[in-house]
């Protein structure tokens, strides 16, 4: 579904609806007096966008799970990110409930076939930890609860989404997503003091990657078992295009890698959407005996495997350079219009490449992850030389 379309129905028919159900929950808790629970037996997580956001979010779940391991956890999410949240594997299966975002109609149609499910299960607490979205702020009313948690600025002009929940939290934009994520459960009394913030490292599946070097070898018949390879991820998510350092400086990087090392094997990955835009970057590699192209071709466990046979992994600010830190792969990632103070992976082998202009981050939850510049010279001055150079010391 087109991201634009999406923000705009949002906006303009979320926030109406959503100062109608304010009105309607003030009415509901003059006439009913709610119930307070003494301990949560059944929770619902609802985060829809975004591999790397739902990645940040395990702390702060794991956590809660740990306090009260007797609650029964419900999660929701897109479709696409459902294997995701499998392999970090803090809610059964079957408690994982997807919404298909192929078409406005399709969110609708899944959303309320989940409102639905939910509301039958009678869920103690719903915690939306979704960025000021008025949509999922609407669902999580309408499954009811006896609590309700979210992100609420009030005063933050445009970040309306009613007033409606139990459990408000201020969003603060200069603390690490993952802390603001653990916030949320804070009010539902875990405690942060001493937690562990770093994510699981998920168990090498020796037989996927057999089977994917095999896939290597039929893209590329010039690998070898000894040929070390160097993962490249030149996209970002359509949402955010402007996170993309420059596709002409991937190029040149490649050129240098390959000529100071002929071992070494490029490999690029990305999703089908992916693929005119990658295919244009390699069209340009002058060695491209040195590449492979499995933009479009990987499933998450098999990026998986990738990561643990690969050494390097260069990425933009996006979903995989989160999914890179559940393995043991040196991650170098480029931030502009985002800021690492937010959302730098949850790794203790990720380097930054970030240049810190004056206007960044433009790209935040405030503005709704839209930014008016057309030419981001905060990726554009990480030169090719600064990063050769580093990378160079994990060869």
């Amino acid at each position: 579904m087109q991201i634009n379309l999406m923000r705009k129905v949002d906006y303009y028919f979320g926030m109406p609806v959503c100062f109608m159900l304010s009105v309607a929950n003030k009415l509901i808790v003059i006439f009913h007096k709610r119930k307070k629970s003494v301990s949560y037996k059944k929770v619902l997580f609802i985060k829809l966008w975004g591999m790397g956001s739902i990645i940040l979010s395990f702390p702060a779940v794991r956590e809660f799970k740990k306090q009260y391991p007797g609650c029964r956890i419900y999660f929701m999410t897109f479709k696409e990110n459902k294997t995701t949240c499998e392999l970090l594997d803090l809610v059964d299966n079957q408690d994982i409930l997807t919404v298909d975002s192929s078409s406005m109609f399709s969110v609708i149609l899944s959303s309320l076939k989940n409102i639905i499910i939910l509301r039958k299960e009678k869920l103690d607490v719903i915690v939306d930890m979704e960025f000021f979205s008025r949509a999922t702020a609407i669902v999580s009313f309408l499954i009811s609860s006896v609590y309700r948690v979210g992100f609420c600025n009030p005063h933050t002009e445009g970040l309306y989404r009613g007033n409606f929940l139990t459990h408000p939290v201020v969003y603060n934009c200069y603390k690490h997503t993952s802390k603001a994520f653990f916030a949320m459960v804070e009010v539902l009394g875990v405690k942060m003091n001493g937690v562990n913030m770093s994510l699981p490292k998920i168990k090498n599946d020796r037989e996927t990657e057999k089977e994917f070097f095999c896939k290597l070898k039929r893209a590329n018949k010039n690998i070898k078992e000894d040929n070390e390879l160097i993962i490249f991820n030149i996209n970002s998510a359509n949402l955010t295009t402007l996170r993309r350092w420059p596709k002409e400086n991937f190029v040149a990087l490649a050129d240098k890698i390959i000529d100071y090392d002929k071992r070494k094997i490029l490999v690029f990955i990305g999703g089908k959407e992916d693929r005119e835009y990658v295919n244009i970057c390699i069209e340009n590699i002058k060695n491209k005996a040195k590449v492979i192209n499995l933009t479009g071709e990987t499933r998450i466990k098999e990026l998986l495997a990738l990561y643990y046979s690969s050494k390097i992994f260069i990425t933009n600010d996006s979903g995989p350079a989160h999914l890179a830190s559940l393995s043991n792969i040196n991650t170098f990632v480029f931030f502009g219009p985002e800021t690492p103070i937010l959302y730098k992976p949850l790794s203790d082998k990720v380097h930054v490449f970030f240049k810190n202009f004056y206007c960044s981050p433009c790209i935040t939850v405030y503005n709704g992850k839209y930014s008016f510049c057309k030419d981001n010279q905060c990726l554009k001055k990480i030169s090719v030389g600064e990063v050769f150079d580093k990378i160079k010391e994990y060869f």
